[in-house]
């Protein structure tokens, strides 16, 4: 079932939507919705959900035998919304896990093992590493590594709105610590997408409910006239009192009277 809009709300504003500085889950909510990585995690329960998968990737990479060289391949046929309009390219996930290392923020460090990342052409990717990383697929699969334009000014250049997405949806509109509104991406394909489902038609979330204030029932609507029952009367119009039963006949230690 597809199409509708999903409402959320947030108790706090996101940190960034720039992928690359991103450190909150709230704001990894939106940078999925957004964006896409070489490699992600499924939404699925764990143990599975631990466990990175091929985005924008064709296949896991291959690693060579001393543990310090990875190969990607990349997925033909996928593209970036506007503004940039175009497929995406191996030079683009270079310059992206360039941009996260330069910026020293989030996963930045967990990257210092990189020595060097050359795309031979446009799908084909080489990480080398100066030390074995054998967790290397999984800091790759963080939001933060999802893929941007290498044209894409250093992280706090950029306004939001001037990154062109990859994921399912494309930022409407942020008003700081107000309101957050995707709509869908034209470009995006779902077949091309092994990890992002895009029911809906869009996402708003309204920032600043807290979660008791989120979380709370709606109180019930106060009974008017029509709703109170009229008291029940004699012939004599008195009212009549009578013994409630417990429901099994039995006694309960507890009475009761309607009036």
């Amino acid at each position: 079932m597809r199409g509708g809009r999903l409402h959320v709300t947030l108790s706090d504003d996101v940190d960034s939507l720039d992928p690359s500085r991103a450190a909150r889950p709230s704001a990894w909510f939106f940078v999925r919705a957004l964006y896409r990585g070489l490699l992600a995690f499924p939404d699925v329960p764990a143990p599975d959900g631990g466990n990175p998968v091929p985005d924008l990737a064709s296949a896991m990479p291959s690693v060579s035998p001393d543990g310090l060289t990875y190969r990607f391949h990349l997925r033909g046929g996928i593209k970036f919304g506007a503004p940039a309009s175009r497929p995406i390219r191996a030079s683009d996930v270079r310059a992206s896990i360039q941009r996260v290392m330069s910026s020293g923020l989030g996963i930045a460090p967990f990257l210092s093992s990189i020595t060097s990342i050359t795309a031979p052409d446009d799908e084909s990717l080489v990480i080398s590493l100066s030390r074995v990383t054998p967790d290397l697929p999984w800091i790759l699969a963080q939001p933060q590594a999802a893929v941007v334009p290498a044209n894409t000014p250093a992280p706090g250049g950029v306004s939001p709105d001037r990154i062109a997405p990859s994921g399912p949806y494309r930022l409407a509109s942020y008003v700081p610590e107000r309101s957050i509104a995707l709509v869908r991406n034209p470009a995006w394909d779902a077949d091309t997408d092994p990890v992002r489902a895009g029911y809906v038609d869009g996402i708003d979330a309204t920032i600043g409910i807290p979660p008791a204030r989120a979380f709370a029932r709606p109180s019930p609507a106060p009974p008017t006239s029509s709703s109170i029952p009229a008291r029940p009367t004699s012939t004599q119009g008195r009212p009549r009192s009578r013994r409630a039963r417990a429901p099994s006949g039995r006694g309960t230690g507890a009475r009761a009277t309607c009036s």
